[in-house]
């Protein structure tokens, strides 16, 4: 069914290839539109279930019109992290959705879903281009239906090992003599992984009522500094040994002191967050010692 077709976009990336196996338990038809050289190792298991397409192979409106799409979900995205140059965070931030979100007006999709960031534009060039994006998508809210979606500071098993949560884990795991932090007075709002991709089964379900441009901030509502949220993960992983070194490391002139967002208007639709801190934490430890037994370690 056309209304139950869906492309999405950062479906190899840990946020995406989460919303990607929930889309299927939903039975949803989801098309996949990626970079050639993305690896496929978060959905092997889903391969065979979808249709992939390398955005360097097709145009975007054929890939549109070919499905009868109804719904994209826009989740790719660079951060800057892996060695990409400025152009290569521009084009992945402003030009490749600009282009799939012109696409989806020419082919007639009803509602693009876009994946936003709650960093203040003069962060970085990530943030900045993401700001520059969601402009042009609030223009075109009169002739496509909108959804912004602004998770705060998601977490969970299987995360890239530069993310925070996890790399304080895995150290803690490894017993490492020490973990040097700034003074980790940033407070910030963790979000667990399930609990997202929750809010975007629940924003899926109710995408037909939501005309124009709608933002919805996928938050805990519960603020905690670093360096508490670093102390429970030594306290959970029952960890005497790592010194937790707060002040060794220089806190950035243009680091953000403070980031949380209202969800009361997602509640409104039915979601609510599910997993504290400490258990979204305890199943982060638990998921790397299973790993590590897997591997005789």
């Amino acid at each position: 069914m056309k209304d139950r077709t869906i492309l999405i976009t950062g479906g190899t990336g840990y946020l995406g290839s989460n919303v990607l196996g929930s889309l299927l338990k939903e039975e949803y038809t989801v098309v996949l539109l990626k970079r050639r050289n993305s690896s496929l190792n978060r959905i092997a298991e889903y391969t065979r279930s979808i249709k992939i397409y390398n955005i360097e192979d097709i145009a975007y409106d054929e890939v549109l019109k070919h499905n009868e799409i109804n719904t994209v979900i826009h989740m790719a995205t660079s951060y800057g992290r892996k060695g990409e140059t400025l152009s290569d965070i521009t084009n992945a931030n402003i030009d490749f959705p600009t282009g799939l979100l012109n696409a989806s007006l020419k082919t007639g999709v009803k509602c693009f879903i876009n994946t936003d960031t709650s960093l203040p534009a003069e962060v970085n060039h990530y943030a900045f281009t993401k700001r520059v994006f969601k402009a042009y998508l609030e223009s075109k809210k009169n002739e496509i239906d909108i959804i912004n979606v602004v998770p705060e500071y998601f977490y969970g098993p299987g995360d890239d090992n530069w993310k925070l949560v996890t790399m304080i884990i895995q150290k803690l795991m490894q017993r490492v003599p020490v973990i040097e932090f700034t003074d980790g007075l940033q407070e910030r709002d963790f979000i667990y992984i399930q609990d997202v991709v929750n809010a975007y089964r629940v924003i899926l379900q109710n995408s037909n009522k939501l005309k124009g441009f709608h933002e919805f901030s996928v938050s805990s509502g519960k603020i905690i500094s670093i360096r508490t949220m670093a102390q429970l993960c030594k306290e959970i992983c029952k960890n005497e040994i790592t010194q937790l070194a707060f002040g060794a490391i220089p806190t950035r002139s243009n680091d953000v002191l403070y980031s949380s967002g209202d969800n009361t208007p997602l509640q409104k639709l039915g979601w609510y967050p599910q997993t504290d801190l400490e258990s979204g934490i305890s199943y982060i430890k638990d998921s790397y010692k299973i790993f590590n037994q897997s591997l005789n370690l």
